[in-house]
């Protein structure tokens, strides 16, 4: 399976080389969020993310808090796989809202009424939108909810972070 989400996290690292950006800061900015996300899904997949947490995790988070205070950088962990998946997540949570914004032709706005607004306009279908709500919905979890949210997730695989920037290079891209 590492093989082939290696070969997922490729191809999308060539759709978002492929990005256009002429000069135009939001589309910089798209690109640059979207080339972070790729880094960290390899990251997370180089870390062997997985998705439960045994007593094994809050020892690992006391231990890579104690080597940070030494001057240490963690290197592998089960922590730190979490750290740039969610890094991932937060990255594609930003670029949905963005390109909800730019859609529209907005200067800002909520994402549930710009995506409920792009929907009705036929910008994006109900279930291209589930996918990357769902994304969006983890990372405002987490956001206002902090540790709850491992627990109770929706987005919890390499893959579905591989879907849903595939998905936002296809929105970009219409």
């Amino acid at each position: 399976m590492k093989n082939n989400i290696d070969e997922e996290i490729k191809l999308l690292s060539k759709k978002v080389n492929e990005i256009k950006t002429s000069k135009d800061e939001v589309l910089i900015g798209v690109k640059g969020l979207l080339t972070g996300t790729v880094l960290s899904l390899i990251k997370a997949n180089d870390l062997s993310l997985k998705d439960n947490l045994d007593l094994g995790y809050y020892y690992e988070i006391d231990n890579i808090t104690k080597e940070i205070t030494e001057g240490k950088l963690p290197e592998m962990g089960n922590w730190l796989a979490g750290f740039y998946f969610n890094s991932a997540l937060m990255r594609l949570a930003a670029t949905y809202n963005i390109l909800l914004i730019r859609m529209l032709g907005k200067s800002k706005g909520d994402m549930r009424y710009l995506q409920e607004e792009a929907i009705k306009r036929n910008k994006i279908d109900k279930k291209e939108a589930e996918l990357l709500e769902n994304v969006y919905l983890d990372v405002n979890d987490f956001k206002h909810e902090g540790g709850k949210l491992l627990k109770k997730r929706r987005t919890k695989e390499i893959a579905t972070a591989i879907k849903a920037g595939n998905k936002l290079i296809e929105l970009l891209n219409r």
